[in-house]
């Protein structure tokens, strides 16, 4: 059986944001040797049986070596059609896979801007494969 399914991004915003700078750090140093260990998380919640998803990726580093502290979460408000709407491990996968890289953009060029804005050295992200983030998070809750 095919599991077939499509979504839309009506918005996102974002609806948390704290930047620290670390006054400690000299920023004349750049980022290079600095480990940053960013923690990301991705939870959503189904609105309505007409497909409404609102998705939240949330980005931190809240390490205290690092030349700064972030903390956001960006919502992504979602039209699910297919069979994700009865399917929850197909809006499961939807979710954490499509819906985090149409998402994942926007999340790196605020970073980047808020990074620059806040004179810091220019945070970038790097690109991610989020079906092996999906898979690594159902191993991982499969292993607790």
């Amino acid at each position: 059986m095919k599991i077939e399914s499509a979504f839309q991004l009506k918005r996102h915003r974002i609806l948390k944001s704290h930047f620290n700078i670390n006054e400690a750090f000299d920023v004349d140093k750049g980022l290079e040797g600095i480990h940053l260990e960013p923690q990301l998380a991705l939870n959503y919640e189904k609105l309505s049986d007409e497909g409404d998803v609102i998705v939240l990726f949330s980005f931190k580093i809240i390490d205290k070596n690092t030349p700064f502290k972030i903390d956001i979460v960006l919502a992504g408000d979602f039209i699910v059609t297919g069979d994700a709407l009865e399917n929850k491990d197909a809006l499961e996968k939807l979710v954490h896979i499509n819906c985090a890289a149409c998402l994942f953009p926007f999340l790196r060029e605020y970073i980047a801007d808020i990074t620059r804005r806040g004179g810091v050295p220019i945070l970038y992200l790097p690109s991610m494969n989020f079906f092996e983030f999906y898979k690594e998070s159902i191993k991982k809750a499969c292993d607790e």
